[in-house]
């Protein structure tokens, strides 16, 4: 899940593989939808040897939010990226 960062205009969230449980830390401009292909390179893998590139297609968007009410503290949005690997 990730918190959106107003003072950068970037969110940090996660990339959840589905099928296996990995995830990666990430940090967006932007959220992708549903269908979109993403390139990854994980420096996590790189770091324990492993192959750094990932390619996967979005199968699924999760956003957490939380209610700001009036002299509350501020609402919060979450999002976790839910992806299939595609192996070629």
């Amino acid at each position: 899940m990730c918190e959106c960062n107003e003072a950068t205009g970037t969110i940090q969230g996660s990339l959840v593989e589905e099928g296996n449980g990995a995830f990666y830390p990430i940090r967006l401009a932007t959220v992708p939808r549903v269908g979109d292909l993403i390139a990854l390179t994980s420096r996590i893998e790189a770091r324990d040897g492993r192959e750094p590139r990932r390619d996967y297609i979005v199968t699924r968007i999760t956003h957490e939010l939380t209610d700001a009410p009036e002299g509350g503290p501020v609402g919060q949005h979450s999002v976790s990226v839910h992806v299939r690997r595609i192996v070629s």
